[in-house]
């Protein structure tokens, strides 16, 4: 939804909900479900391509966590890359975790999401991080986060 209200409001806007309800020229289907199947399919091919693909170490990390167990995840990663930072250094990215560019939640209590979708977002996060746990397997990788599932 960030990127679907950037395309259309820059970087720190909301979209009109109007946007949500924009048909598309093609067919009957709205920009907003468009949008989101294709989003949802690269986002899929993404994360695949990178467990198939990517030769190196890798430390995998999910957003929700990051945000849930901010210290212990950055550190996980500092770790995971051999980096020492300051307390103060950790401190200080603690405090401004939330950046500076914040989009106002312009649209309360309003989501675009429809059951439907909902349902094939589980779907595919679901299967990614079922792909996730084989590649764990595949390389007995300890450096991935355990706590992502």
């Amino acid at each position: 939804m960030a990127d679907f209200n950037r395309l259309h409001k820059g970087h720190i806007g909301t979209a009109p909900k109007s946007a949500f309800n924009k048909k598309s020229q093609e067919d009957k289907s709205t920009d907003w479900s468009v949008y989101v199947t294709t989003q949802l399919k690269a986002w899929e091919a993404l994360h695949n391509l990178w467990l198939s693909k990517f030769p190196g170490p890798a430390y995998i990390v999910s957003y929700e966590t990051l945000v849930k167990d901010t210290r212990n995840t950055l550190q996980g990663i500092l770790n995971f890359l051999n980096v020492t930072v300051t307390e103060d250094d950790m401190k200080c990215a603690l405090l401004h975790k939330e950046g500076i560019y914040r989009r106002k939640n312009k649209h309360q209590n309003f989501d675009p999401f429809t059951q439907d979708m909902y349902q094939r977002l589980h779907v595919v996060k679901e299967r990614v991080l079922r792909n996730i746990q084989d590649y764990r397997r595949k390389v007995n990788d300890t450096n991935i986060a355990k706590d992502i599932f």
